[in-house]
Formats: structure tokens, sequence, C-alpha cells
């Protein structure tokens, strides 16, 4: 807890510049730099409203990251425009796949792609892109259904569930992170219940 929009749930952007934070010695500053503002821009365009766990995987063909909706929480620290209420408002979106582009200019960075949250969002945190077969793959657990895998084709920007069988059908690396190795094409995660 701290001063009005420095909680949990912070909905700014920031990048952070390696090379500028190593040359930085002591100063635990150098290299941020504010890619997005916490309260947008006065209505005129969109961001993710309070987002905590999320995937935010790079697709190279594309230049854009996609923000894969996990965990997204309402907050108290609103910004003009914003309410406290668990869902999206026509600014802060909570409830849709989004794209952020770092190269496009202030403010349209952000934006919905109309596909919603998919079919397992409260019980998922990370995401992974698959460029070969242009996928956005979510690990996730639906108590009725067991671990899944939340599939996103993004070419046509459609949804599909993916159950696993027994006997991996209870593994819980939904609220875990996935590590992809894109060039021997696995995802490793670690089940954190059972470790």
């Amino acid at each position: 807890a701290g001063p009005v929009y420095n909680n949990s749930y912070r909905q700014e952007t920031w990048s952070l510049d390696l090379a500028a934070r190593v040359a930085g010695g002591k100063n635990q500053n150098a290299g941020w730099s504010l890619e997005y503002p916490y309260n947008g821009f006065g209505g005129t365009t969109v961001q993710p409203k309070h987002p905590d766990f999320v995937g935010f995987p790079w697709d190279a063909s594309r230049k854009v990251f996609w923000m894969v909706p996990g965990q997204m929480m309402a907050s108290n620290d609103v910004a003009p425009g914003e309410t406290t209420t668990q869902g999206g408002d026509p600014n802060f979106i909570q409830t849709d796949v989004m794209q952020f582009d770092p190269a496009a200019p202030q403010p349209a960075r952000w934006k919905k792609t109309g596909v919603g949250l998919g079919p397992d969002p409260a019980e998922t945190w990370d995401s992974v892109y698959d460029p070969v077969k242009d996928l956005l793959v979510r690990s996730g657990f639906n108590g009725g259904s067991g671990t899944v895998l939340n599939v996103l084709d993004c070419k046509t920007l459609t949804w599909r569930r993916v159950g696993i069988p027994a006997p991996f059908d209870n593994v819980r690396i939904n609220k875990e992170y996935v590590a992809p190795d894109l060039v021997a094409r696995k995802v490793y995660a670690i089940d954190g219940a059972p470790g």
C-alpha cells in the first residue's frame, strides 16, 4: 500500500533500457521510461484496466506485444473516466485481449482486438506466442475441466479450449510462469503446488 497510484494493479506501461540501467550504477531509476501513463490520455484512447498477472508475449511478425488477460482486478485508485467496479470501462479495458505497439506514436500504442477474454481467464496468469503457428497459448485450470490450454488463433482471432488428458489433467500451471524454448518448440513450467 502507498499513495494514490503506488498500490498494486498499476495500469501504466514502462520500458527498461538495460544498457542505460547498467550504466546508471546505483541510480535505481536509470533506464526506465514511461511508455503509457496511468491516467491515459483524457478519454481518447484505450489501455488495460489494472492488470495483475497477464500474458505479455512479443510477436515479432506484427511487432506488437499481446496482452492476454489473466488476473485483472478493480482498484480504488482510478483515473478520470474509470470506475472502481470489476469489468471494463470505455477507455480502460478489462475484458479483451489487447495489443501494445511500442513504436506507435503516443497516444495510439494500445488497441483492443475484440476477441474477449477467452474460455478460462480467471485461472490463468501467463501466455506464450507461437510464431510458427501464429497462436497465443494461455495455460490454465478450469474447475469443471481440469488443466486446460486456451488457444487464440491470431489470424482468425478465434478461441478454443484444449483439455489435457490424464494423468496431467490436474496439473496446476495456471498461476505459474511458463518459459518457451522456441527453437526446440517446447514450453517449460513447474506445477507450484506439488513442485
